[in-house]
């Protein structure tokens, strides 16, 4: 079941507590650390999660990224490879192309993606 709470003014600091960490695990392999996703909009109802991506040059440092965020203790999900191509799209495929890693159990309930 999803649930939709009010907007929480903690939900900023909260995505900062994620990506402070990221930023010093990844250093310049990250081009970008960005809250995204209905929490990074201020005043809107949004389910409890926060979104986190991940910007870098390519996905050829995937196996570099597996290694130093599972030092945080993420994880891959292997099988979760991009997000589905909206209607009518006509561009490639491949620009919806992406990595996703779970949290580790100790964080709270966040979806960590990276695109290239």
């Amino acid at each position: 079941m999803i649930t939709i709470v009010p907007y929480d003014t903690d939900w900023p600091e909260q995505f900062m507590l994620v990506a402070r960490p990221l930023r010093a695990a990844l250093g310049d392999l990250a081009l970008r650390i960005d809250h995204i996703g209905s929490t990074s909009v201020p005043d809107l109802a949004a389910k409890d999660i926060i979104d986190v991506q991940i910007t870098v040059a390519d996905f050829a440092c995937t196996p570099q990224l597996v290694t130093l965020l599972g030092t945080l203790g993420y994880t891959q999900a292997p099988g979760i490879v991009s997000d589905h191509v909206p209607p009518l799209y006509e561009g490639p495929a491949t620009d919806w192309e992406k990595r996703y890693f779970r949290q580790p159990a100790d964080l709270r309930p966040m979806h960590l993606h990276v695109r290239a």
